[in-house]
């Protein structure tokens, strides 16, 4: 039998059953003001995104209406900054939803080689400059068209394979795309730069960090 008295023992649970209400308020608050916050970011980079496609709008009008070189280098600079800026954006707006448990994928049909076509095209020329072999290996196995949120995906695989390129200076890059199991794909990308230090495999994975004690 308990040697607490009775009295106490159910002070002790009255005190118990107030700190678990207390975290569920304090939770609840927390949800609340996350997604107030989201609310506020949604609303705010709508209200920039409008006027920033207003002047890519007009920025390729203007090149398409101009002959002069020096003209449009400058317009293209201005087009380029503006699409920088909306991405950063919405990369915001994606961060925040992700806090708030609001982002949603949105899977559609994507075909594979399409996919590993746009992300030849984007990196094969920049990195046959440095003289680095990029290769895609897309297993014959897999169907033509998969369910997934196209966008996210060529996020991750783009910075996946912009970081390989930032610390890769000889060899070779590859992305490889095989079967996992029976509903899923692996994507791999290998590649022969320095790496990761061991010491830093911990933390790399942590929000806002990079190796070599950076932050993003």
């Amino acid at each position: 039998m308990s040697n607490v008295p009775s009295p106490e023992l159910d002070a002790l649970m009255a005190e118990l059953t107030k700190t678990k209400a207390a975290l569920a308020i304090a939770e609840a608050e927390k949800f609340a003001a996350m997604q107030n916050s989201t609310y506020f970011l949604s609303h705010l980079s709508h209200e920039i995104r409008t006027p920033l496609n207003i002047v890519l709008g007009f920025t390729d009008l203007l090149s398409s209406d101009t002959e002069d070189k020096k003209q449009k280098e400058r317009l293209e600079a201005i087009s380029s900054n503006s699409r920088h800026l909306l991405n950063l954006i919405n990369r915001v707006l994606h961060f925040a939803k992700l806090d708030a448990n609001m982002h949603c994928l949105d899977e559609q049909p994507l075909e594979l080689a399409y996919l590993c076509a746009e992300l030849r095209s984007m990196f094969y020329q920049t990195l046959a400059n440095k003289q680095i072999l990029f290769d895609i290996h897309l297993d014959k196995t897999l169907p033509t068209h998969v369910l997934a949120d196209e966008s996210r995906l060529k996020e991750v695989l783009v910075n996946l394979i912009g970081n390989a390129s930032k610390f890769t200076s000889s060899g070779s890059i590859t992305l490889s795309i095989k079967q996992a199991d029976l509903k899923q794909i692996c994507f791999e990308v290998k590649d022969t730069g320095c790496g990761i230090a061991t010491n830093e495999l911990k933390t790399i994975f942590q929000p806002f960090q990079q190796a070599n004690n950076q932050s993003a």
